[in-house]
């Protein structure tokens, strides 16, 4: 025999059936929200040269490291010109430049490269492949 009474089957009744349909009205309302987006690229120009270049110190010290410089080394020394540069209401490109030490391992077409915001897109394409594995693992199954 496979009786069982109904003491037990709420998730049967009630959890499956409205997780589906609240998942549905997610969905739907995502897909009307972004549809809907608009992105103002004078506004992200704006902010992001408001920083007067900080916003990259971090992947610069990175480059910093993988053109040969130790990276407590990196690290001391992008900090002090972040420092500075924010001190001095001035760009963090300006400060660069005026370190030998930094020059030594970077030449200044590399330091614009590093330091442009327009080239960098960080672990974002790492994320983008995570989420589409992640998708087809899940319609795979």
């Amino acid at each position: 025999w496979h009786e069982r009474d109904l003491t037990n089957s709420s998730c049967e009744r009630i959890i499956l059936p409205e997780s589906a349909i609240l998942t549905d009205y997610i969905l739907n309302l995502s897909i009307k929200l972004f549809s809907k987006l608009d992105f103002y690229e004078d506004n992200i120009e704006r902010n992001l040269n408001a920083s007067n270049g900080l916003i990259m110190a971090e992947r610069f010290m990175s480059k910093l490291t993988q053109c040969g410089m130790g990276r407590q080394s990196a690290y001391t020394l992008v900090r002090r010109c972040a420092m500075d540069a924010y001190a001095r209401n001035t760009g963090l490109k300006e400060i660069i430049l005026e370190q030998d030490e930094i020059l030594k391992y970077m030449s200044e077409e590399e330091i614009d490269e590093t330091l442009n915001p327009h080239t960098y897109l960080g672990s974002s394409n790492r994320f983008v492949d995570n989420v589409i594995a992640n998708a087809r693992e899940v319609i795979n199954k």
